[in-house]
């Protein structure tokens, strides 16, 4: 190919990888039946609204998008930062959630908050919009990433509300380095506003004083997260070691492998607490887990990073089926 058509062909990629458009935004009360938690004496059911679940496939769908349609390292490297935006904010919530809170408990449905044993349920609401491919020219969309929990009491009287966001703008041109640090610098801002508005709340401190003891929970929910998800440790960083994550838990045709994902996060936290580094995890999850996905960084990614000096790890959490 002449060397003079390559730009033209490269801004024609970038076109092509840029067709997923942002969801709009709804109401986070709709559809709810209850119109309306530091908090270390209560447990949270934690309820993500469906600009959260909106977040989570946007991001994740942009991510896929980006390395399927064109196949050099730059949407590589760019799948990870996008792909994984609205997960790495829900789980920087849940963390702080986790820090502040006896427990948290996830709930698909505001009612489900005493039936497993709560105190409050928190509507967390996720809105982002971030950088990726059709970004041009320069300076036609930031990464911003708006955060919101309601909290209600058992019976669905509100609480409080608690916010936070952040706008960060990536410097030009809008490499993919500049776009992660940019999401990065983003979700950091808003998560640390977050939490500051969550500590200074007086109606949840006020809430959360010594009062009678809650009923004994129903077996209907499994907790969020244990323990052993968290690693206590941390060893020296291994740059030449590379792992592959996987994690389904929803399949067409086969029952559902429940728990998939979260064990896959687990592994994905405790590779980092082993050395991994971020840049050489593929996390593949929901959406993103798909046969394209795979081949990608199975047949792709790995063999033009890996060196005879690395370690391939390579993890799958789901169903199996036997093809007769």
């Amino acid at each position: 190919m002449p060397a003079r058509t390559r730009p033209l062909l490269f801004l024609a990629l970038l076109s092509a990888a840029g067709c997923v458009v942002a969801p709009p935004r709804v109401d986070p009360f709709a559809g709810l039946t209850v119109t309306g938690a530091q908090y270390r004496e209560l447990t949270v059911a934690l309820l993500p609204s469906e600009n959260t679940k909106n977040a989570l496939r946007y991001t994740n769908e942009l991510g896929a998008r980006g390395a399927d349609a064109v196949g050099t390292k730059v949407f590589l490297d760019h799948r990870g930062p996008v792909g994984e935006a609205a997960d790495k904010t829900f789980a920087a919530v849940v963390e702080l959630f986790q820090r502040q809170f006896k427990s948290v408990v996830k709930v698909d449905a505001p009612e489900q908050g005493r039936a497993v044993g709560a105190d409050v349920t928190a509507l967390l609401d996720v809105v982002m919009d971030l950088p990726h491919a059709r970004a041009f020219p320069p300076g036609t969309t930031d990464a911003k990433i708006d955060l919101s929990a309601v909290f209600m009491d058992l019976d669905g009287r509100t609480l409080d509300t608690v916010t936070g966001s952040a706008v960060q703008t990536p410097g030009f041109p809008r490499t993919p380095g500049k776009m992660t640090a940019a999401v990065a610098s983003a979700r950091e801002k808003a998560v640390s506003e977050f939490g500051r508005a969550l500590l200074s709340s007086q109606k949840l401190a006020a809430f959360a004083r010594p009062r009678a003891p809650a009923a004994p929970p129903l077996p209907v929910a499994a907790s969020w997260s244990s323990a052993v998800d968290r690693p206590s440790y941390r060893l020296p960083e291994r740059p030449d070691d590379f792992a592959v994550v996987v994690g389904i838990e929803k399949y067409l045709g086969l029952p559902d492998a429940q728990f998939a994902e979260r064990d896959a996060a687990a592994v994905r936290e405790h590779l980092r607490a082993l050395g991994y580094p971020e840049r050489n995890i593929a996390y593949l999850s929901g959406p993103a887990a798909s046969s394209a996905g795979l081949k990608k960084n199975i047949e792709t990614w790995l063999p033009n990073n890996v060196t005879e000096r690395s370690t391939v790890f390579f993890y799958y959490s789901g169903a199996v089926a036997r093809v007769v």
